[in-house]
């Protein structure tokens, strides 16, 4: 019976190793080129607060493994670094994080964003940094609706005229 089944089953192995170079061949240049046209506009986004930023995909031999990853520079005489826990700063993380969020932004559609507390822990510049690119990006045309909730903003922040602000106050007063 294995002289049978044998030749079958590697005959059947053989074919779908195939199938997987076949896909892997349409796969693999429609990703990266997706993850391109990401890391443009990311460090586009990035080259306007004056720092530098890109995407990249990471192939690790196996498929489960392939990831992106988010590379920042907060400073003009630093290289590009992955965006972690240990290099930059909770304010440059949450600036890196916005900022990916409005690149990823052509990519999906949805009618709306929410955005919670993302200033909370910034200093002001980020905090105007990130201000200035979440009010750019939801005024712009086609785009979704944004929903920042925050408990506090700093005076003198970047509006536009087609933002709409509402202040809800609680408590016994």
């Amino acid at each position: 019976q294995l002289e049978i089944i044998l030749p079958q089953k590697v005959q059947e192995l053989h074919k779908i190793k195939e199938d997987m170079d076949k896909d892997f061949q349409i796969l693999e240049p429609r990703l990266d080129q997706i993850a391109a046209r990401i890391s443009a506009r990311f460090s586009d986004l990035f080259s306007n607060v004056g720092s530098a930023g890109a995407v990249q995909l990471e192939k690790p031999h196996l498929f489960s493994e392939w990831k992106i990853e988010i590379m920042v520079k907060f400073r003009d005489n630093a290289v590009l670094k992955k965006l972690d826990s240990h290099t930059q700063s909770g304010g440059e993380r949450a600036v890196s994080t916005v900022l990916y969020m409005i690149a990823l932004q052509e990519f999906t559609n949805a009618p709306f964003r929410v955005v919670d507390e993302i200033n909370q822990g910034m200093d002001s510049r980020n905090e105007r940094i990130i201000h200035r690119s979440m009010v750019e990006n939801a005024c712009a045309e086609n785009t979704s609706q944004y929903f920042l909730i925050t408990p506090k903003l700093l005076t003198d922040l970047h509006y536009h005229e087609n933002m709409r602000i509402h202040c809800v106050m609680a408590g016994p007063w």
